[in-house]
């Protein structure tokens, strides 16, 4: 019986990048002398994992590459920092992802430009002046969509706020402002 494993193009970059981390050359030295030596940590396949998440070098391009990839990714991208950070501590660790996901995140024009829609917050609502005499402060409105009657489809509806008669303008004239 065969076993195949089928790994991401770039974990072979990372592995092989763990030549110039200090941190990552301590422990799989220590692995290798007491394979259950360190709590947490295992190397197996020339992986060095940390809780079963694939350790990535802290100073190299893969970390970058790693934290927009998975912050833009077409499926599921650009939902935060949160988000992008629970998607990758699922994946992958390094000593300063969290940081790296908050300077991306806030760095990211799409995601500067959903935050300012979002942190927008509504003010009071303010009540309208109260009317001093009939018809000095109207509303209105369109009712539209209803069906063809005498060639006519919208309705414009005038409100008196004083006195609250209304009055019922039929259009043929399709308002297409709305």
């Amino acid at each position: 019986m065969v076993l195949t494993q089928v790994l991401p193009t770039w974990v072979p970059e990372v592995v092989g990048s763990y030549k110039q981390d200090d941190l990552a050359q301590n422990r799989i030295g220590e692995l290798l002398l007491l394979p259950n030596g360190i709590p947490d940590w295992g190397y197996k396949n020339g992986m060095l994992k940390y809780k079963g998440m694939l350790y990535i070098d802290c100073t190299g391009e893969i970390r970058e590459k790693l934290t927009k990839a998975l912050h833009s990714s077409k499926l599921g991208g650009h939902f935060g920092i949160q988000a992008s950070y629970i998607k990758a501590k699922s994946l992958c660790y390094w000593p300063t992802v969290l940081n790296d996901f908050i300077e991306v995140t806030l760095c990211c024009d799409v995601c500067r430009r959903r935050m300012d829609e979002h942190n927008q917050y509504p003010r009071l609502l303010q009540p309208l002046p109260e009317p001093q005499y009939s018809w000095s402060h109207i509303t209105m409105n369109f009712i539209k969509g209803l069906p063809k009657s005498q060639e006519k489809e919208v309705i414009l509806v005038v409100v008196d706020r004083f006195t609250k008669s209304a009055h019922f303008l039929e259009s043929a004239i399709p308002i297409q402002l709305l």
